[in-house]
């Protein structure tokens, strides 16, 4: 009880958890209150397997799935999380403090994000174009699409 105690006390954050200890994670830190979690499916005992976790950050908790064979990668904001819903799109920070963020993604084609966070207002703007985002529960889900060009930088205000 004494070990288990300590243990919880100490843990670190942002933490994932994983009921089935399938999930290989890592967080690497970018800056202050900034990083990336990324995480793999080590069951590969079946194609396309999903293994559900639940992830928690200093200002945001949430559950998602990690599908075998994929990494994911989460990007930590001070204010939020950003889930890509595919393997695809790179993540940067470029800049990032209490209230807003600029990333810069690397993709082609189509993808989907959603953004968790525990604020009720914020904005989501690409090239000074505002970037429609439908409210899911606690997270934001938004599309972007990748032309000519294969990044884009995005601004998240709170």
């Amino acid at each position: 009880a004494v070990i288990s105690r300590l243990c919880e006390k100490n843990m670190v954050c942002p933490r994932v958890t994983d009921p089935t200890r399938e999930t290989f994670w890592t967080y690497w830190p970018a800056g202050k209150k900034s990083g990336k979690i990324m995480l793999l499916n080590t069951d590969w005992t079946k194609k396309g397997e999903c293994k559900p976790v639940d992830i928690s950050t200093p200002v945001v908790s949430f559950k998602t799935e990690v599908r075998e064979r994929e990494a994911l990668t989460v990007t930590c904001l001070p204010f939020g999380a950003l889930v890509p819903m595919d393997s695809e799109p790179h993540v940067e920070i470029v800049s990032a403090n209490a209230t807003s963020a600029r990333l810069r993604i690397h993709a082609t084609g189509r993808h989907q994000f959603l953004f968790h966070t525990g604020t009720d207002r914020i904005s989501f703007k690409s090239n000074q174009k505002k970037i429609t985002a439908d409210k899911k529960g606690e997270a934001y889900h938004f599309q972007l699409n990748w032309g000519q060009f294969t990044h884009k930088e995005i601004l998240l205000k709170t």
